[in-house]
């Protein structure tokens, strides 16, 4: 996983429903999302959040998410086979 940021494109966090320092991750693409979840998703997620014009982390939808993610493919699938997504 690349560990910058390019703050034009739709950045979104996931926040991980247990306690720890390490339970939120920041991406930008479905490969990143998809590694985040296969090693830290152990306790469910807690929600995601993306970044509006205002730099600031606002909770979104499960669709928003998808719209801007997915562009189908194999880790289209493998994100939608996810159980949050169901």
């Amino acid at each position: 996983m690349k560990n910058y940021i390019n703050t034009d494109r739709a950045t979104f966090l996931v926040k991980f429903d247990w306690k720890s320092t390490n339970n939120t991750f920041i991406f930008q693409n479905i490969d990143q999302l998809i590694e985040i979840l296969e090693k830290h998703d152990i306790n469910g997620i807690e929600h995601f959040k993306e970044l509006d014009t205002d730099n600031k982390f606002k909770r979104v939808s499960k669709q928003r998410l998808l719209t801007v993610l997915c562009n189908g493919g194999v880790q289209e699938e493998k994100l939608k086979n996810h159980y949050y997504f169901n």
